[in-house]
C-alpha cells in the first residue's frame, strides 16, 4: 500500500474548526497550525519552551530525538497568556497539596531535584486529573492525553457538519501547504516541520 495523500483544510475551514472548539483546546490546534508541531510534540510543551520575547518554541526530543525551534504566532500571544495564567493556579493547588512534581526526562530529576516542581518545568497543557505514573509509582499531574484534543475535533466537525477526515495531525498538514502556498521555500518548510527528507 503506498503513501496516502494527506487530507488538507482551507484556511477558512481551519478557522471555522477553531471557533468551534472551547478556548483550550482552540489553542491546541492553533499551537499545531501556526507553528507546524506533531501532537506529541505540543503536549510535551513545558512553560520553558515558550519565549514569548522572541515568538518561539523550543521543541525537544522530536520524532528521531531531535531538537528544534518553530515560530510562535503573534495571533496566539493573547490567549497563550490567559492560559498560562489559569494553569498558574492548577500549579499553585498542587504545590499546596504537596503533589510530586511533574515528570522529568532521563536523568535530570536527579540532576535537579527541585526542577520537577518548579513553575518553569510545568506543563504548559496539563491534564486535569491526577493519574499513577507507572515509572515512579506515584500520582502526579501528567500533560493531556492524546485522545482530549481528537475528541474535542471531532465534535467540532460533527457540530460544522464537515465530511473531510480531520485529526490534530492535519493541522501539521495544514501548515506546511499553507505554508508552501504562501510562496515560502520548501527548504523553510521542510526546517520547521523537523523532516530530515524533503
Amino acid at each position: 500500500k503506498g503513501p496516502k495523500i494527506p487530507e488538507v483544510l482551507s484556511p477558512q475551514q481551519v478557522q471555522k474548526l477553531f471557533f468551534a472548539l472551547d478556548p483550550t483546546h482552540r489553542l491546541m490546534a492553533a499551537l499545531l497550525y501556526g507553528s507546524g508541531l506533531r501532537s506529541a510534540e505540543m503536549r510535551r510543551l513545558r512553560i520553558k519552551d515558550l519565549n514569548m520575547d522572541r515568538k518561539t518554541v523550543s521543541v525537544y526530543e522530536g520524532k528521531n530525538s531531535k531538537d528544534r525551534m518553530v515560530m510562535l504566532p503573534d495571533g496566539l500571544m493573547d490567549a497563550l497568556q490567559t492560559h498560562i495564567q489559569h494553569i498558574r493556579i492548577l500549579y499553585d493547588q498542587d504545590r499546596r497539596n504537596g503533589l510530586p512534581g511533574v515528570f522529568m526526562p532521563h536523568a535530570l530529576a536527579e540532576k535537579y531535584k527541585q526542577a520537577s516542581v518548579s513553575w518553569d518545568w510545568f506543563w504548559l497543557f496539563p491534564s486535569h486529573r491526577i493519574s499513577k505514573d507507572p515509572r515512579a509509582n506515584v500520582e502526579r499531574r501528567h500533560h493531556v492525553c492524546d485522545s482530549s484534543l481528537r475528541k474535542a475535533i471531532q465534535l467540532a466537525k460533527k457540530k460544522l457538519n464537515f465530511s473531510l477526515k480531520v485529526s490534530p495531525h492535519t493541522f501539521r498538514h495544514c501548515f506546511a501547504t499553507h505554508m508552501l502556498e504562501g510562496g515560502k521555500s520548501i527548504y523553510q518548510v521542510q526546517e520547521l516541520m523537523g523532516h530530515s527528507d524533503i
